[in-house]
Protein backbone atom coordinates (compact mmCIF):
# COMPACT_ATOMS: atom_id res chain seq x y z
CA UNK A 1 0.00 0.00 0.00
CA UNK A 2 1.03 3.66 -0.03
CA UNK A 3 3.56 4.65 2.15
CA UNK A 4 0.47 5.94 4.63
CA UNK A 5 0.14 9.11 6.38
CA UNK A 6 0.93 10.33 10.13
CA UNK A 7 -1.03 12.86 11.99
CA UNK A 8 0.14 15.80 13.68
CA UNK A 9 -1.88 15.63 17.16
CA UNK A 10 -1.08 18.82 19.35
CA UNK A 11 -2.01 18.45 23.02
CA UNK A 12 -5.07 20.84 22.45
CA UNK A 13 -6.91 21.50 18.56
CA UNK A 14 -6.78 24.90 17.70
CA UNK A 15 -9.01 24.79 14.62
CA UNK A 16 -10.60 21.72 13.75
CA UNK A 17 -12.09 18.87 15.86
CA UNK A 18 -12.21 16.11 14.12
CA UNK A 19 -13.78 12.82 16.47
CA UNK A 20 -15.17 12.76 19.80
CA UNK A 21 -12.87 12.88 22.88
CA UNK A 22 -10.24 15.17 21.02
CA UNK A 23 -9.08 17.71 23.35
CA UNK A 24 -9.91 21.30 23.22
CA UNK A 25 -9.08 22.40 27.09
CA UNK A 26 -7.61 21.61 30.01
CA UNK A 27 -7.69 22.81 33.50
CA UNK A 28 -4.96 23.51 36.10
CA UNK A 29 -5.89 23.87 39.45
CA UNK A 30 -4.52 23.38 43.12
CA UNK A 31 -7.46 20.75 43.90
CA UNK A 32 -8.94 17.67 42.52
CA UNK A 33 -12.27 19.91 43.76
CA UNK A 34 -10.74 23.30 42.13
CA UNK A 35 -10.56 21.36 38.88
CA UNK A 36 -13.84 19.97 38.96
CA UNK A 37 -15.74 23.36 39.37
CA UNK A 38 -13.26 24.77 36.57
CA UNK A 39 -13.77 22.00 34.13
CA UNK A 40 -17.82 22.84 34.67
CA UNK A 41 -17.06 26.41 33.41
CA UNK A 42 -15.53 25.06 30.02
CA UNK A 43 -17.91 25.63 27.32
CA UNK A 44 -17.48 24.82 23.24
CA UNK A 45 -19.12 26.11 20.43
CA UNK A 46 -18.89 23.61 17.69
CA UNK A 47 -19.97 24.04 14.13
CA UNK A 48 -20.83 20.62 12.40
CA UNK A 49 -18.59 19.27 9.77
CA UNK A 50 -19.52 16.59 7.34
CA UNK A 51 -19.81 13.24 8.77
CA UNK A 52 -19.30 10.04 7.01
CA UNK A 53 -21.43 7.39 9.16
CA UNK A 54 -19.99 4.49 7.16
CA UNK A 55 -16.63 4.03 5.35
CA UNK A 56 -17.73 3.49 1.84
CA UNK A 57 -19.23 6.97 2.57
CA UNK A 58 -15.88 8.29 4.03
CA UNK A 59 -13.84 6.37 0.95
CA UNK A 60 -16.15 8.16 -1.49
CA UNK A 61 -15.29 10.82 -3.92
CA UNK A 62 -16.27 14.05 -2.29
CA UNK A 63 -16.61 12.76 1.13
CA UNK A 64 -15.26 15.40 3.79
CA UNK A 65 -11.62 14.93 4.73
CA UNK A 66 -10.58 13.70 8.19
CA UNK A 67 -7.54 15.68 7.42
CA UNK A 68 -7.10 18.57 4.99
CA UNK A 69 -3.69 18.20 3.83
CA UNK A 70 -4.19 14.57 2.98
CA UNK A 71 -5.16 13.12 -0.26
CA UNK A 72 -7.87 11.21 1.13
CA UNK A 73 -9.85 9.39 4.41
CA UNK A 74 -7.45 6.42 3.90
CA UNK A 75 -4.52 6.35 6.26
CA UNK A 76 -3.10 2.89 4.72
CA UNK A 77 -4.09 -0.11 2.86
CA UNK A 78 -2.29 -2.95 3.31
CA UNK A 79 -2.58 -6.81 1.46
CA UNK A 80 -0.91 -9.83 2.37
CA UNK A 81 -0.11 -12.60 0.52
CA UNK A 82 -0.28 -13.90 -2.87
CA UNK A 83 -3.24 -11.99 -4.83
CA UNK A 84 -2.78 -14.08 -8.08
CA UNK A 85 -2.55 -17.37 -6.07
CA UNK A 86 -5.58 -16.54 -4.08
CA UNK A 87 -7.66 -15.21 -7.27
CA UNK A 88 -7.17 -18.65 -9.08
CA UNK A 89 -8.54 -20.39 -6.26
CA UNK A 90 -11.53 -18.25 -6.07
CA UNK A 91 -11.84 -18.96 -10.01
CA UNK A 92 -11.56 -22.75 -9.65
CA UNK A 93 -14.03 -22.92 -6.22
CA UNK A 94 -17.24 -24.74 -6.93
CA UNK A 95 -18.66 -21.99 -4.53
CA UNK A 96 -17.95 -18.45 -3.28
CA UNK A 97 -20.03 -17.18 -0.37
CA UNK A 98 -19.65 -13.88 0.16
CA UNK A 99 -20.40 -12.24 3.87
CA UNK A 100 -20.62 -8.44 4.22
CA UNK A 101 -19.67 -7.67 8.02
CA UNK A 102 -20.64 -4.25 9.55
CA UNK A 103 -18.58 -2.47 12.34
CA UNK A 104 -19.46 0.51 12.10
CA UNK A 105 -17.79 2.91 15.30
CA UNK A 106 -16.29 -0.38 16.57
CA UNK A 107 -12.23 -1.29 16.83
CA UNK A 108 -10.03 -3.78 18.33
CA UNK A 109 -7.91 -0.96 19.61
CA UNK A 110 -6.34 -1.09 23.01
CA UNK A 111 -8.40 1.35 24.92
CA UNK A 112 -5.76 4.45 25.63
CA UNK A 113 -7.77 7.84 25.50
CA UNK A 114 -5.01 9.84 26.08
CA UNK A 115 -5.92 11.08 29.53
CA UNK A 116 -3.41 12.48 32.05
CA UNK A 117 -3.58 13.69 35.38
CA UNK A 118 -1.21 15.02 37.59
CA UNK A 119 -0.01 15.85 40.77
CA UNK A 120 3.11 18.34 41.97
CA UNK A 121 4.57 17.52 45.66
CA UNK A 122 6.27 20.76 46.88
CA UNK A 123 7.82 18.84 49.53
CA UNK A 124 10.08 17.13 47.39
CA UNK A 125 9.99 19.10 44.21
CA UNK A 126 8.70 15.63 42.48
CA UNK A 127 5.61 15.09 39.91
CA UNK A 128 3.43 12.40 40.18
CA UNK A 129 1.53 11.61 36.74
CA UNK A 130 -0.85 9.11 36.01
CA UNK A 131 -1.48 8.36 31.95
CA UNK A 132 -3.64 6.17 30.09
CA UNK A 133 -0.80 5.09 27.93
CA UNK A 134 1.52 2.23 26.32
CA UNK A 135 4.39 4.50 26.97
CA UNK A 136 4.67 5.85 30.19
CA UNK A 137 8.62 6.28 29.57
CA UNK A 138 8.04 8.37 26.96
CA UNK A 139 5.46 10.44 28.80
CA UNK A 140 7.78 11.24 31.46
CA UNK A 141 10.53 12.55 28.85
CA UNK A 142 8.35 14.82 26.93
CA UNK A 143 7.28 16.44 29.93
CA UNK A 144 10.29 16.56 32.13
CA UNK A 145 12.66 17.90 28.99
CA UNK A 146 10.36 19.48 26.73
CA UNK A 147 7.35 21.13 29.15
CA UNK A 148 8.73 21.24 32.36
CA UNK A 149 12.54 21.79 31.59
CA UNK A 150 13.56 19.35 34.51
CA UNK A 151 15.07 16.02 35.40
CA UNK A 152 13.29 13.28 34.67
CA UNK A 153 14.06 11.73 38.02
CA UNK A 154 11.50 14.51 39.37
CA UNK A 155 8.52 12.55 37.76
CA UNK A 156 6.80 9.20 38.51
Amino acid sequence: GPKGYRTFRPLLVADKVRHVGERVAFVVAATAAQAREAAELVEVDYEPLPAAASVEDAVKDGAGKIWDDWTSNVCFTLAMGNKEATDAAFARARYVVSLRLLNNRLSANALEPRGAIGDYNPADDSYTIYTSTQNPHGVRTVLAQAVFHVPETKFR
